[in-house]
């Protein structure tokens, strides 16, 4: 919570022509409370910063096989965070299936721990993100 204080204190009091921020998760939360986390986040940006655009993104796919537990519980914060997006203000972009092979596993090539990308997977993302952050952007 120190952290979040801390950032709420050092960042949104600033206006943003374009911002790229990422949230880390705390894994040891229940999907509830991670979505819950994600929508304070949100409510505050919106609160401080009206005219910022916000790219949401589903939590990664974690853990070697699509039946991992982890994974699991990323769907589940997924599920519960996709409706926060308006298509306006908060847009939402999944690519996460370009994270898995087709029978649902993660290639250690583009995951070597399962959980982190490699720079393949960073790639993946940027090809993803830079259209939206193009035409949010005007350039």
């Amino acid at each position: 919570m120190a952290d979040y204080q801390e950032y709420r204190r050092r960042v949104l009091h600033r206006r943003w022509r374009r911002r790229f921020m990422a949230a880390g998760l705390l894994f040891l939360l229940v999907p509830e409370d991670i979505a819950r986390g994600i929508r304070t986040l949100l409510a505050d940006i919106r609160a401080k910063q009206p005219q910022a655009k916000i790219l949401l993104l589903p939590v990664f796919p974690r853990g070697e096989r699509p039946d991992d537990a982890k994974r699991r519980n990323n769907a589940a914060v997924n599920a519960l965070i996709k409706p926060y997006a308006d298509g306006e203000s908060i847009l939402w972009l999944d690519f996460t299936d370009r994270l898995v092979q087709a029978d649902g596993t993660i290639s250690k090539d583009l995951m070597p721990d399962f959980l982190h990308p490699r720079e393949a997977g960073y790639r993946i993302w940027a090809d993803a993100a830079l259209p939206v952050f193009r035409a949010v952007c005007g350039k």
